[in-house]
């Protein structure tokens, strides 16, 4: 694991500075404290730093083919890289050291960019071809390792965070358009970021550039092909466990050791099931818990981690956690409003006082569907049967409800059902996961603001991803929607800045190419039958867990915020939301979030994911200095 960054001068006549280079990876050191190594040569400069994984003694990078003509930096894991090998060196291809890195560049070689069709793992990296003056930029399928760029037509930039391409001295404005965005999503969608001039790579694609100028294109993208339900479930069943069983044992490969994340949900225990066999010690495990009833789960994971036999370590968070918010969100380089990057940064900086690599959970809900997004819609079918004036009855009914501050309590959930309901299933899908309507962000903004975005409709990303696969079945679509917006943008963002603060590389066995091969084949009678979600995983874990565990609820990795923002008279929330900060932003209307603020501490109104996104810009933007 590691963080790249470099640049390209489109006139092959102006030599790259290397003091440049050395800038924009001194910010990268968290992703790679073990090892440095840079290249500069001609127009070009690539650079990485490393988190040594695996060939400690010899994955110095950057590294050469045999001839030194390509040159690769490279940030991530590729999992089948045992399997390249032996195919490559038939071919007569001359390894000089035991890495999964060299095995991309003489795939290259042999292969061109096709050897990203071959890849099964998590990366992003550059090639630098000599003989052809040529750069290439590649991501891996679904964007678990980040990649930013900004092209000008003197050069381009690139770097594994945004702060990397900042180094270089790209200058850069705010974007309106990914304010818009944010407070609609809590994140700025791929490709765009919080500024105009950069950009992130989009996954499964790849980018080349030369002196002649630069171009992009894409090497995978998922495609569904449902088979009929003809075959009985149980086929589907144990297809699914060979092929998770493979995942992990592939993603396990390391020269250190690997433990894992064991949040006490269905996907991470199932993980660590298969993981804890595999181990010639016992497979050490991590939870993060809170003191607060609704959202403690460190007993369910306690349980399970002693009936599969792990060594388990548990820490609490508490409200005290929130004076480390400004400086985590310095680390996203830009506004990120998922408070789980809370637990998530803590479980990093416990498991990485015993170990450098851990597996996780991730993706099971995207891939297998485990929103209630993915079934909800058709009970919007029903609800949009009744008579209208029923309709507005239960939703000024809902609206009474008392605020609860527990874990999606019964008053959140009828208000957002109702919200959405009364569309059809793409845009309802869309309204569900809405942070702050319309109406809600126009009186946010300041008039200034709201007027060069009034036009812009943020369903309209979930609308490009919904086009693409129109002909899909809607569970399908909605799957498809998810994994390009929420799994890109949120989860794998959150997962990968929080993670690479502590140093430590975390792996997504559930994202593995076989398992979403899977996913595309597997009909969508067997995915999702009725409200239950994910059944695929819950009858493996019938076969894999301890009794008791298939049938637990979706919880999600989420603290008590609604609560911690109250705590002290919410003296933390009004400080970093005080009038005079709103006001700095030049972007809010101090009123506006002074209501939300009061509503939200006096119990009138749960406004903390929007309280949190403002709380994320305002650190953010502070951060910038």
């Amino acid at each position: 694991m590691c963080g790249i960054a470099g640049l390209l001068h489109f006139d092959s006549e102006r030599p790259a500075a290397e003091a440049t280079l050395a800038a924009m990876l001194a910010t990268l050191v968290h992703r790679g404290p073990d090892d440095e190594g840079r290249f500069v040569e001609g127009p070009a400069a690539l650079g990485m730093r490393r988190l040594s994984i695996i060939d400690l003694a010899g994955g110095h990078q950057p590294i050469f083919n045999e001839d030194e003509s390509c040159l690769i930096v490279f940030n991530g894991e590729v999992y089948n890289y045992l399997e390249l090998r032996a195919e490559l060196e038939p071919l007569g291809h001359v390894f000089r050291t035991n890495s999964d890195t060299e095995t991309i560049l003489h795939g290259y070689e042999q292969w061109g960019v096709e050897v990203l069709q071959r890849l099964n793992g998590m990366f992003a990296f550059a090639i630098w071809d000599r003989r052809r003056q040529e750069l290439l930029l590649a991501r891996d399928r679904v964007g678990i390792k980040p990649l930013f760029y900004a092209a000008d037509p003197q050069r381009l930039v690139f770097g594994s965070e945004l702060k990397a391409v900042l180094a270089a001295g790209v200058a850069v404005d705010l974007d309106p358009w990914a304010v818009n965005q944010f407070f609609s999503h809590w994140y700025v969608p791929t490709p765009r970021s919080i500024y105009r001039q950069v950009h992130k790579l989009e996954p499964g694609c790849w980018l080349r550039a030369s002196p002649a100028g630069w171009q992009s294109g894409r090497y995978w993208n998922m495609t569904f092909d449902p088979q009929p339900p003809t075959a009985p479930p149980e086929v589907w069943d144990e297809e699914l466990r060979a092929v998770l069983a493979q995942a992990v044992r592939h993603q396990m490969r390391s020269d250190v050791e690997v433990g894992a994340f064991l949040s006490g949900g269905l996907d991470s225990s199932l993980v660590t099931s298969f993981m804890a066999p595999l181990t010639s010690h016992r497979l050490k495990t991590y939870t993060i818990g809170f003191a607060e009833r609704s959202y403690a789960e460190q007993d369910i994971a306690e349980r399970i981690a002693a009936q599969i036999g792990t060594d388990h370590h548990t820490e609490l968070l508490t409200v005290a956690a929130l004076t480390e918010f400004p400086r985590l969100v310095a680390h996203f380089d830009e506004p990120f409003g998922d408070y789980s990057l809370l637990p998530t940064w803590a479980v990093s900086q416990l498991a990485r006082q015993s170990v450098k690599v851990v597996l996780t959970g991730d993706g099971g809900d995207e891939c297998f569907a485990g929103y209630p997004t993915h079934y909800v819609w058709r009970y919007a079918r029903l609800w949009r049967r009744l008579p209208g004036g029923l309709r507005r009855g239960l939703q000024a009914l809902a609206a009474r409800l008392p605020t609860s501050y527990d874990r999606i309590s019964l008053d959140y959930a009828l208000k957002r059902f109702s919200r959405g309901a009364e569309l059809d299933y793409r845009r309802g899908h869309h309204a569900w996961k809405e942070i702050l309507t319309a109406d809600e962000r126009r009186a946010l903004f300041v008039p200034g603001l709201w007027e060069q975005v009034a036009a812009d409709d943020p369903y309209q990303v979930f609308e490009r991803y919904f086009d693409e696969v129109r002909d899909q079945p809607v569970l399908n679509q909605l799957l498809y929607a998810d994994m390009k917006t929420f799994l890109l943008d949120d989860n794998l963002v959150k997962v990968d800045r929080m993670s690479m603060a502590a140093s430590i590389e975390v792996r997504v066995p559930l994202l593995d190419n076989a398992v979403l091969d899977f996913v595309a084949r597997v009909p969508v009678e067997y995915k999702l039958p009725g409200r239950q979600s994910k059944p695929l995983l819950r009858r493996l874990a019938r076969r894999q867990l301890p009794p008791g565990v298939s049938g637990l609820k979706k919880r999600g990795f989420t603290p008590p915020l609604p609560i911690w923002l109250r705590a002290d008279g919410g003296r933390f929330l009004r400080e970093a939301l005080s009038p005079a900060n709103i006001a700095a932003t030049g972007l809010f209307q101090p009123a506006a979030v002074q209501r939300m603020v009061d509503e939200h501490l006096a119990g009138v109104r749960d406004w903390n994911r929007p309280l949190f996104g403002l709380l994320s810009f305002v650190c953010w933007q502070q951060s910038r200095g």
